[in-house]
């Protein structure tokens, strides 16, 4: 069985800084996104949105321009991130409707101040943070009741574990968790409702988990939510 190897940093490495990742990954990035932001619009949540490990904005960006009743709160760890974020902001007249801090989601008075989100989510950085377990504990704990938990991450794969290969993808694939573990910390944490899946080809998995009583959220045929 392949086992999780920490990351060196918990920061997402970016080669010559944050303007230039951004620049460099940008394109590759907005197409991917555009999948995930149409996810999270699906699931249907209203309100105040809390994104973790935001890093150069794209995602928080194309979710307040598609929905401009919502208010977005992003974090990241890294200051360079932030401000390369907030000139993406300005650019597209949405830094008024997102709020970019530089913070730690396993710091949990710095989560406390940000107040009390209707959604939490994250995309590509569970496996970064140097104690997720605790990070996790943290968001839940400030999700309001009846908001919806959504973490998209890298899922660790035995074929390509096992490749002996070493870099950015690799090494963050080594760090990544299994559908299994994400069930068993989420069980851990007491939370029941929640649903964990990884499609073909199972290079990436989702748990989206709402806090109340009852079924699960889940993202349905044509991009609603609706209940498992």
């Amino acid at each position: 069985m392949s086992v999780r190897k920490l990351l060196e940093t918990q920061e997402v490495s970016h080669h010559g800084g944050a303007r230039e990742y951004a620049k460099g990954h940008g394109k590759y990035l907005r197409r991917w996104l555009g999948k995930v932001a149409a996810e999270i619009r699906g699931l249907g949540i209203k309100g105040s949105y809390l994104e973790v490990g935001a890093g150069p904005g794209f995602l928080a960006a194309m979710l307040a321009e598609a929905l401009p009743d919502v208010r977005i709160t992003a974090i990241d760890i890294a200051a360079d991130m932030a401000e390369v974020a907030r000139e993406h902001f300005r650019q597209k007249g949405l830094q008024d409707r997102i709020q970019y801090r530089v913070a730690d989601a396993g710091n949990a008075p710095q989560l406390e101040e940000l107040g009390r989100p209707d959604l939490v989510y994250s995309t590509l950085s569970l496996h970064h943070w140097r104690d997720p377990v605790g990070a996790l504990r943290s968001l839940w704990g400030v999700l309001k009741e009846g908001g919806v938990l959504y973490i998209r991450d890298l899922r660790r794969c035995g074929w390509l574990y096992h490749l002996p290969l070493r870099g950015g993808f690799i090494d963050s694939v080594r760090a990544s968790f299994t559908p299994a573990e994400i069930r068993g910390i989420l069980k851990e944490l007491g939370v029941a409702n929640c649903h964990v899946r990884s499609p073909f080809p199972y290079l990436t998995m989702t748990a989206v988990a709402r806090k109340r009583r009852g079924p699960c959220l889940r993202k349905g045929a044509h991009g609603k939510g609706h209940e498992l």
